[in-house]
């Protein structure tokens, strides 16, 4: 397409606007990119460490009950763990980080899912030389690396589980 004529046609400072703000939209289009790509990189990392310590929150949480399940399992290997040692779990909690299930098994196994985070965290006692030593599995909905490196042995899939 040419350039209407200048002195004859009254569209030409039409298309003369509209020529420069295509191409104007060219050139600011072309720095959107690197632009959102540069943001992406900077902002993206604070949030998977935001989500990791929130991961590592709730697990923190279970530390009490630990304690108290490890006491009675020191004090008497073979005693049955009250379930009601699951209340305290608890600590104040914010919604992000908020454990929606939580349960302590008689063999001391501390079960705890948050819904918000997607995260499921077994705790296993295991007594040795007359110390309790924990061990932790864990899956997130995000991946395994976001559950906390000492929890990061993967849970069984529920096929495999007994019925």
């Amino acid at each position: 397409m040419t350039a209407p004529d200048q002195t004859t046609d009254a569209g030409y400072w039409h298309w003369r606007i509209s020529k420069k703000f295509v191409k104007g939209c060219l050139w600011s289009g072309l720095w959107v990119l690197p632009l959102g790509v540069l943001l992406f990189m900077i902002l993206f990392p604070p949030l998977a460490y935001a989500y990791r310590a929130q991961v590592a929150e709730v697990s923190f949480h279970v530390h009490p009950a630990k304690v108290a399940i490890a006491g009675q399992l020191e004090a008497n290997p073979q005693a049955k763990i009250d379930a009601r040692l699951a209340d305290l779990i608890s600590g104040e909690q914010r919604p992000a980080v908020r454990i929606s299930y939580k349960n302590v098994a008689p063999d001391g196994t501390i079960i705890v899912i948050s819904h918000a985070l997607g995260v499921i965290l077994v705790f296993h006692p295991q007594l040795e030389d007359g110390k309790v030593q924990w061990s932790c599995q864990g899956n997130s909905i995000r991946g395994e690396k976001f559950i906390p490196s000492f929890c990061r042995n993967p849970l069984p899939d529920s096929d495999h589980s007994p019925k």
